[in-house]
């Protein structure tokens, strides 16, 4: 105003303009946060079930740990024999 040395005027109808439009961009960035939370859930979710999988795959690597032991004694075993 002070540079131009105009008044600005906001009609009724220009107001409303306006709000429209300040109200479809708010929804706009209303979904893109949607979905970017959505998206962060669902890696959040996978990484949980990767982790369990790991447990799981621990668990029964410890368990046939013994067994791989014995197995290497009886190989070198075998090896001693074949020489």
């Amino acid at each position: 105003m002070l540079e131009t040395s105009r008044h600005n005027y906001v009609t009724p109808t220009s107001f409303l303009d306006l709000m429209n439009v300040f109200q479809s961009l708010l929804d706009k960035q209303r979904n893109y946060l949607y979905e970017k939370k959505l998206s962060y859930e669902n890696g959040i979710q996978k990484l949980m079930q990767q982790q369990e999988e790991i447990i799981i795959m621990q668990q029964d690597i410890n368990d046939k740990q013994p067994k791989l032991e014995e197995l290497e004694i009886k190989t070198e075993e075998l090896m001693k024999k074949i020489e």
